[in-house]
C-alpha cells in the first residue's frame, strides 16, 4: 500500500520545470559546483567549459527554474543553490522510489499528439 506522504510528493507539474532544467549536461555540472556552496560566475565560467554568454543562459534557466539564485557584489554575481527547491525533488524521488507514481499516474495528461480520434479509423 501507498501511503499518502509518497502520493503527495509526486507532483508532475511542479516538478517539470526542475527536472527539465537539471536534464542539460552544462546545467547538471553548474547544479553540482554550486552543491559545494556559492560560486562567483567568475569561478563558474572557469569550471564550466562554455562561453560566456552560454554560461549566462544556463545560469537563467536555472533561475527561473527556482534552482538558484544570485546575489550581486559589485560587478560580480555570486550564485547559490536554493535547498527548497532540492528537497522538493528528493521528495519527488522517494514518492517515485516507494511507488507513489504507479497511484498518480492517471493525474498525466497525455500529449495531445499521442491522441488519436476515434473517428479517424472510420473516415478512411
Amino acid at each position: 500500500m501507498v501511503g499518502s506522504t509518497s502520493v503527495e510528493a509526486f507532483d508532475p507539474d511542479a516538478a517539470l520545470p526542475h527536472l527539465r532544467a537539471l536534464a542539460d549536461p552544462t546545467r547538471l555540472r553548474i547544479v553540482a559546483l554550486l552543491g559545494n556552496g556559492p560560486r562567483c560566475v567568475c569561478s563558474l565560467q572557469e569550471e564550466v567549459d562554455v562561453a560566456g554568454n552560454l554560461l549566462s543562459h544556463h545560469l537563467r534557466v536555472l533561475r527561473e527554474a527556482g534552482l538558484i539564485e544570485g546575489a550581486r557584489r559589485g560587478r560580480w554575481i555570486d550564485y547559490r543553490l536554493l535547498p527548497e527547491a532540492f528537497d522538493g525533488i528528493e521528495r519527488l524521488l522517494a514518492g517515485l522510489r516507494e511507488g507513489g507514481a504507479a497511484t498518480c499516474c492517471a493525474t498525466v495528461t497525455p500529449r495531445a499528439s499521442a491522441r488519436r480520434p476515434a473517428t479517424r479509423a472510420a473516415a478512411s
